[in-house]
């Protein structure tokens, strides 16, 4: 698939919104993404630093000034309560261990590791919807991940996975017009990712997205948009760029919709029945496609032994 820059928009919007927990690994692994952009003749780079795990991180930030950057670092097993620093500085010349680090974003924030267990919260439908390009009823839809937030360390919720339909592109629908400009879609999705809960929540344990129907058409009927293969593509570019990666598209990151993954040694499958549909010419359809389901078939079958449950994330009902 092709690669997608960030707008300079999304870049200037969220530079302050503090970094993206990518994942969290069952080994105290922790995949952070920080991003910035290149001051007239300046490097921009980003920083980690875990003070009491004796962890810090300096990485220039990509000269494609559009994209993110991963930080990886492991955080100690015997506390589930790791407070961090990050931002992004900028310096006319490559940064050496001797100078003084000048943040132009700084963030002050938390991780949270459990071990002796695995909570989760899921959900969809976040109906966080448009019109003319613009989101409407914005502090309604982050009542949710505000409510999470108040509950992540007392019952030591460790993901949230989000089943599809983050944002309404089809509100419109009854209006003799659709959303097809780029800036307009992205609009959507950038000011749906920077709410003051979603960002924080964010920012603290790990969160997965699938994307569903309503971020293009009611439905999963692309006709209309197959008919302006433009919109189309933008609605597609901005779900790959926003929703799949939790964050700013990472350079030469392979993007599928569906995903397996272990966690506290669960295994856990999101399918994709969205997007990898089709139909042949003998009118013969699947749901998904061959690699996908092939896939679900090895993991169901590894974990066949195991004695935990195997947690499959979907978004339609369908019998295999």
């Amino acid at each position: 698939m092709q690669e997608l820059k960030l707008n300079s928009y999304y870049v200037k919007k969220c530079k302050n919104i503090g970094p993206i927990i990518r994942e969290i690994r069952d080994d105290n692994t922790v995949t952070m993404v920080l991003y910035g952009h290149k001051k007239k003749n300046k490097l921009c780079y980003g920083v980690v630093v875990l003070a009491d795990e004796d962890i810090f991180i300096v990485k220039k930030l990509n000269k494609d000034k559009e994209y993110g950057e991963r930080f990886t670092f492991k955080v100690s097993s015997n506390k589930t309560k790791h407070s961090y620093l990050c931002g992004i500085f900028h310096t006319k010349n490559e940064y050496t261990s001797s100078d003084h680090l000048n943040f132009r974003d700084c963030y002050y924030g938390t991780i949270y590791t459990f071990r002796n267990q695995y909570n989760f919260v899921f959900g969809s439908c976040r109906f966080f919807p448009n019109i003319f390009g613009r989101g409407i009823l914005v502090d309604r839809t982050d009542k949710p991940f505000k409510s999470i937030l108040k509950i992540v360390n007392k019952y030591q919720i460790s993901a949230l996975f989000f089943i599809g339909d983050s944002v309404y592109m089809d509100i419109v629908k009854w209006l003799p017009f659709r959303l097809k400009d780029e800036k307009d879609i992205n609009r959507i999705h950038i000011t749906a990712r920077t709410t003051p809960g979603f960002r924080k929540l964010r920012s603290k344990i790990e969160i997965k997205e699938i994307p569903d129907d309503h971020e293009y058409r009611d439905n999963g009927d692309p006709s209309y948009y197959f008919k302006d293969k433009k919109a189309y593509t933008n609605c597609i570019n901005a779900i790959n760029t926003f929703q799949i990666s939790s964050g700013p598209h990472l350079k030469n990151e392979n993007i599928k919709y569906w995903s397996y993954f272990k966690r506290q040694n669960i295994p856990f499958f999101m399918l994709d029945s969205r997007y990898e549909r089709w139909e042949d010419e003998n009118n013969n359809k699947r749901i998904m496609s061959e690699e996908q389901f092939e896939s679900l078939k090895q993991s169901l079958l590894e974990n066949k032994n195991n004695n935990l449950p195997f947690i499959i994330f979907c978004l339609i009902q369908f019998i295999l």
